[in-house]
């Protein structure tokens, strides 16, 4: 991911240091932006009077969130047919993958307008969030990684198992590529201005949503294990199907940009 935000940069420079004689990309901003999408940076440059060229990252903060207590935990989980109390589950730890390059085009109805359509994508881990359930107390050391855990009495199909460490781990994941469509006020290469002052508002379609946790009791391998409310007996009072129908991400927000040249 890092390589890909160091090869849009690049990319970006020497298109304006080839540029130059053309009269394209001829200036360039840098800008910090922050919102719903996070915190991140942008690089700015026009490339017609009314077309304007942006790529930047985004990280969405904070990348960790630790529940001490989660009340779509059972409170009892079957074990290789046998009812077990949970007991001793430690934090849940949940990693959010929000960072994403992006690049993004401005189009502008005229010359000398504020007003501007934004078209573009984000390319982002697929992976939105990682969640870690520590059952390592629940569990015995023999059980990890080969012991199955029921999710739905009778169904084999839903059953997962710890890793190795007696975690059982959960992801929810969107697309890797995800477009961009909005709409803002403000340039980032202000001809008049050293500093400038933008607003974006638009929506991110990262696709339709799916929630796995996995199955290691086969020598260690990952099976994926579609999730489903349905699956822990509504537990979570619908919340994982909920999950599963947000493929879009709204987008407020505020850029301040420094024009270098």
């Amino acid at each position: 991911m890092k390589r890909l935000f160091a090869l849009l940069l690049a990319s970006a420079v020497m298109a304006t240091a080839s540029a130059q004689d053309k009269q394209i990309f001829n200036h360039l901003s840098v800008g910090a932006t922050v919102g719903f999408d996070g915190v991140g940076l942008e690089l700015a440059a026009p490339v017609t009077p009314i077309l304007q060229l942006r790529a930047g990252y985004s990280i969405f903060l904070p990348t960790k969130l630790t529940v001490r207590e989660l009340d779509m935990l059972p409170e009892t989980i079957t074990i290789n047919g046998t009812k077990r109390e949970l007991r001793d589950v430690a934090p849940v730890t949940a990693h959010f993958n929000f960072g994403a390059p992006k690049v993004l085009l401005d189009i502008f109805p005229g010359r000398n307008t504020s007003f501007h359509f934004t078209v573009g994508a984000y390319f982002a881990n697929p992976k939105l969030v990682s969640a870690d359930f520590d059952l390592s107390k629940t569990l015995l050391p023999n059980e990890y990684a080969s012991t199955y855990i029921e999710l739905q009495d009778g169904n084999i199909d839903s059953c997962i198992s710890s890793d190795k460490n007696g975690f059982i781990h959960a992801d929810y994941y969107g697309n890797a590529v995800r477009p961009y469509l909005g709409l803002g006020f403000g340039r980032g290469v202000n001809l008049d201005r050293r500093v400038s002052v933008t607003f974006d508002m638009g929506l991110v379609y990262w696709g339709t949503p799916k929630i796995e946790s996995y199955d290691y009791s086969i020598s260690g391998y990952a099976k994926p294990v579609n999730l489903s409310s349905s699956l822990i007996d509504y537990e979570d009072e619908g919340l994982i199907d909920a999950m599963s129908k947000v493929s879009i991400l709204p987008v407020l927000k505020l850029n301040i940009f420094v024009r270098l040249f």
